[in-house]
């Protein structure tokens, strides 16, 4: 059953986790997993103002893109799947053999879970995906930035909501020196991360607008693509 606040908190942990340990045991990518997330630099905490205006520019060019994930939730397990941006205000999230889809429409973020035939919905904003996904970022306004820089071969941006919908940091992690989004972190309130590694990472012309809805037609034409 999905946990709204933990969706809210941190999006993609919620449905692994929430199906128990016992489930997450019995899938084959619910084990220990490692990702470049495990030599990334911890974030300073200080803010250097040009990174900042280097990430904006980058995600305001960033619309159609494709590739892989590698979901690490805070007990180790691990969940691997397809991944489609279409900014602004639209993500998908197939998870491989998981009965689990999530959908960003751009106005809300949509959870369901095929095998129980529910689905839950929480605001795109109260989810760390609206930094990744509104139109016209400019992080200095849209949050608080909590830490900004570059260590090695990595550029990092952490940010947090002055709001308060999403409660925790969200760290935002890219290659160096070419700038490319290659993972993300979310920490909740409770200081437990949730880490999102992206592999083959494609841009495109344009993105089939189904993917982006829940109607019954796309799940199965989902079904067919596997």
């Amino acid at each position: 059953m999905l946990i709204k606040a933990l969706l809210a908190a941190t999006v993609l942990s919620a449905a692994p986790a929430a199906a128990g340990l016992d489930a997450a045991a019995e899938t084959p990518e619910a084990a220990p997993h490692q990702t470049a997330a495990d030599a990334l630099p911890e974030p300073s905490g200080e803010v250097d103002s040009e990174v900042v205006e280097r990430v904006n520019a980058y995600l305001d060019n960033l619309n159609a893109v494709q590739g892989r994930f590698v979901q690490i939730n805070p007990d180790g397990s691990a969940y691997e799947g397809e991944i489609y941006l279409d900014r602004p205000g639209k993500a998908r999230f197939d998870y491989d053999n998981y009965p689990l889809l999530i959908v960003a429409d751009g106005m809300t973020v949509a959870q369901r879970d095929e095998e129980l035939e529910t689905t839950d919905r929480v605001s795109l904003k109260s989810t760390p995906l609206y930094y990744l996904l509104k139109s016209d970022v400019n992080l200095t306004e849209d949050a608080q930035v909590e830490a900004a820089g570059t260590s090695g071969d990595s550029t990092f941006v952490t940010l947090s909501d002055p709001e308060g919908e999403f409660e925790g940091v969200l760290t935002l992690y890219f290659s160096s020196p070419s700038l490319e989004l290659r993972e993300w972190i979310a920490t909740d309130a409770l200081g437990q991360e949730t880490r999102f590694a992206l592999t083959d990472v494609r841009r495109a012309s344009s993105l089939d607008p189904r993917l982006f809805t829940l109607d019954g037609d796309q799940a199965d034409d989902r079904r067919g693509r596997r």
